[in-house]
């Protein structure tokens, strides 16, 4: 998210973060705590896990995420109350909430 954000600031251009389902709530607990307007906006989310999935697996999740990347980098529509909810499902961990 740090990166997003400074992209961001210095370019000018739209920038997301791709991330991990399972950190989807620490992702927007940073945005927030960068600054960000409208968190859900940088955050284009992939199927969890990804460290361990095969070459096959990590092209068919990166098929997953184009359109939802794409819509993100390109327009200025706002996210919808079901994004909302999907990426705000779990509280941020103890050590995101801490800053780390």
């Amino acid at each position: 998210m740090h990166d997003v954000h400074h992209l961001e600031r210095t370019s000018g251009r739209p920038a997301v973060a791709l991330v991990s389902s399972t950190f989807s709530s620490q992702a927007i607990h940073q945005a927030e705590a960068l600054g960000l307007s409208q968190p859900e906006r940088h955050i284009v989310l992939a199927e969890h896990p990804i460290s361990d999935a095969s070459v096959q697996e990590l092209g068919a999740k990166a098929e997953l995420l184009y359109a939802d990347l794409r819509r993100q980098l390109t327009t200025n529509v706002p996210c919808s109350e079901a994004r909302r909810r999907r990426l705000r499902a779990a509280e941020p961990s103890a050590l995101c909430a801490a800053g780390a």
